[in-house]
């Protein structure tokens, strides 16, 4: 056994890794660990590796990132490894002198470390048990969940059904795990590409081939000659060539004379040619959840039997398309699926479902989980608790266009996940990246609810915020199946409230004053100047204010509409407000905040939060004669004579919102009752800071 040098010196946080590549295991352990270990350094960790040297091993490359290596002598391996129906990879060695010798690895760093991460299929309760004396706290990183393990932090980033109780009875009681795609172990680029990579459709144009970091079957060169069948010179083909392949010769030479095919070999990461890509063929290991991060539609063939399963659920979530296992997969077949993908063109839907799925901070998290907790134990300077971590919420809003979406992201974005979906597909800000905007049905549309609701189990939604009128009816007759929370008042609320004649004969018979509103039949009643509006409507369409009989019926032949379709309301002169309000999941108001507008054909061009006890007492008693969950939204003139007058109730968040949370009140945290900044001494409302101004800015409508 030979130790490299470099001992470590007393660092913040000390790791010791186990783990092994070769040419029959691959490189995806070894290449992820280093991953985990190059984010660990840089947050002041010392980590040091222990690697076997098989044939193919890399431990060079791990030095050559700056780390040491433990360096365990070679040993015969029993079977094919990853191509085996277990995945057994043992050595001519018991697990006891595996373990002998990593521990005399580990003594000889003359500090104990805080933490043994194991990365290999080969390793199981009883090895780490008996490595138990030599660390504080040992973490597991594992994709096959057929063995039991004795440790305190277990992670599984794959992708599998039933993923919540594949390690049951399989770690100890206390162990925290971590599982599923948010903790992917992702190269820092895969995080940073992801806001900004193009989602893919249409045309095919560049090819990205990798069968992973072991191809000895050279399954490269099959799908390399399925890609040259196609005798499409105008589609580039970019080939890596694996680490150590023995069939580089000869894809070298099925690559010469073919300018659009580019050969790469000992590439530091592949993000860049993912990013480029518009199609890729690979292997179903670890840089499956590369691909997803880049918005990377794959076709993928499994070269290992753990990995049917993974393939088999992203195909059912249409993340991939699977070819087959290595040894079923033909030429002929993938061309033809390569040839129906070019004449077909490219699905934007499958490249989004993809960039949605990971998010390229999973490194991040389990750093954290490895670093933040509590010292348990003595002399650990980190030791993980049986705690698991807080998952971030997940939120959806619907209507995801304009500003406002822009705005909400702002504020929500580093607390939540925020994610936007819109009917029209050219409705994303530009600020809003294509990973958190996708593209549903318009709520008139029969597969309106289908598609939420898949989008909603997709994404793994915590709370849908719906921001459009036309789609509150069809989500609420939903709600029990969407899958998630959804934050809306009750049926009835939104009925009475979405037509405002009826809205306005509502708050008129709680006793609250309201301006004179008519049904448009009544207009020979009401006093000019008025308002004329759509009893059914948003955003200001089609409302007008007219100075006589003759432009109140001007205006119904210039909309086009039934004259019944519309009311008359009586003009208000004062200050016209927006009011958020907000109550939790048991009905308690929580939040009421004032916002001053100034407004111009339906747009808000200036607001100011306003703590106005007016104000707020009326709204108030709204909630209070009418009590609901969720937010609403309130519009009213505080009269020159200082009375107040709620004209208009939308039974959704608006775009003022923004200003709200800008102002303090987060209304999700509100709404699912955890907000901690409740004021006793201000009737149980969340506080906000008063006079915040917002002004409307045109600068994004002009970028090109």
């Amino acid at each position: 056994m030979r130790l490299t040098e470099g001992v470590m010196n007393t660092p913040e946080l000390r790791v010791v890794v186990r783990t092994d590549a070769s040419l029959a295991i691959g490189t995806g352990h070894v290449m992820r660990c280093l991953t985990l270990a190059s984010t660990l350094r840089e947050q002041g960790a010392a980590v040091f590796f222990v690697c076997r040297e098989h044939d193919g091993h890399l431990c060079d490359l791990i030095e050559t990132r700056g780390f040491s290596v433990s360096r365990l002598p070679s040993a015969h391996l029993d079977n094919q490894g990853e191509h085996s129906s277990t995945y057994v990879v043992r050595s001519a060695s018991s697990w006891e002198e595996d373990a002998r010798q990593t521990q005399i690895a580990i003594d000889a760093l003359g500090l104990k470390p805080d933490w043994l991460v194991v990365d290999h299929y080969d390793i199981d309760e009883q090895w780490e048990g008996a490595l138990r004396t030599s660390v504080h706290s040992v973490m597991v990183i594992d994709d096959l969940a057929d063995r039991a393990h004795d440790c305190d932090l277990l992670l599984d980033q794959n992708l599998v059904g039933q993923l919540s109780t594949r390690y049951v009875n399989k770690v100890l009681p206390t162990c925290a795990v971590l599982l599923g795609l948010k903790y992917a172990l992702l190269q820092p680029i895969y995080g940073e590409l992801h806001d900004h990579v193009a989602l893919r459709h249409g045309s095919i144009r560049r090819l990205l081939v990798f069968m992973g970091g072991a191809d000895r079957n050279n399954l490269t060169g099959r799908m390399l000659s399925a890609c040259l069948s196609l005798d499409r010179p105008d589609i580039d083909v970019d080939v890596v060539i694996p680490l150590g392949s023995n069939c580089e010769k000869s894809i070298r030479e099925q690559a010469s004379g073919h300018a659009n095919v580019h050969l790469y070999r000992d590439l530091p990461t592949l993000a860049p040619l993912m990013a480029q890509a518009d199609l890729a063929i690979g292997a179903a290991g670890t840089t499956s959840w590369e691909r997803l991060c880049l918005g990377l539609p794959t076709l993928v063939v499994t070269v290992a039997d753990h990995q049917v399963p993974i393939a088999d659920e992203q195909h059912r979530q249409g993340l991939i398309r699977r070819l087959g296992h290595q040894d079923q997969v033909t030429e002929s077949a993938v061309k033809q699926a390569l040839e129906e993908l070019h004449q077909r063109g490219l699905d934007v839907e499958w490249s989004n479902r993809c960039h949605a799925a990971v998010d390229g901070q999973g490194v991040q998290r389990v750093c954290e989980a490895l670093t933040n907790d509590a010292d348990t134990g003595e002399g650990s300077s980190y030791q993980i608790s049986s705690r698991r971590p807080q998952a971030r919420k997940r939120l959806l809003f619907t209507g995801g266009g304009g500003a406002s979406s822009e705005a909400l992201r702002r504020f929500l974005s580093g607390r939540y996940d925020v994610h936007f979906a819109d009917a029209d597909p050219e409705a994303k800000p530009y600020s809003v990246p294509p990973g958190a905007w996708h593209q549903i049905p318009f709520a008139s549309e029969s597969t309106f609810v289908e598609t939420l609701g898949y989008l909603c189990r997709e994404l793994k939604v915590d709370v849908l915020v719906p921001g459009v009128d036309e789609e509150l009816l069809s989500i609420l007759q939903a709600r029990d199946t969407i899958g998630c929370e959804v934050l809306l008042p009750s049926t009835e609320f939104v009925e009475t409230h979405l037509d405002k004649l009826i809205s306005h004969s509502r708050l008129k018979t709680l006793g609250l004053p309201t301006p004179d509103t008519r049904p448009f039949g009544e207009h020979q009643n009401i006093t000019f100047p008025c308002v004329i509006k759509p009893r059914q409507g948003r955003g200001s369409r089609d409302v007008a204010i007219v100075h006589s009989k003759e432009e109140l019926q001007a205006h119904i032949l210039l909309c086009r509409r039934q004259a019944d379709d519309f009311i008359v309301q009586e003009l208000l002169q004062g200050q016209e407000y927006t009011v958020m309000v907000a109550a939790d999941r048991g009905g308690s108001l929580r939040a009421v905040v004032p916002v001053k507008v100034s407004i111009k054909k339906g747009i808000t061009l200036r607001a100011e939060t306003d703590r106005d006890g007016a104000v707020i007492a009326a709204c108030a008693a709204i909630h209070a004669a009418d009590p609901v969950v969720g937010c609403f939204n309130v519009q009213l003139v505080k009269t020159n004579a200082g009375d107040v007058k709620p004209f208009e109730i939308n039974p959704r968040i608006s775009t003022t919102t923004c200003l709200a949370l800008a102002a303090g009140v987060d209304f999700v945290d509100v709404y699912l009752g955890s907000n901690q900044a409740m004021n006793p001494k201000t009737s149980g409302l969340a506080p906000f800071r008063d006079r915040l101004q917002m002004k409307r800015s045109w600068h994004n409508e002009f970028l090109l």
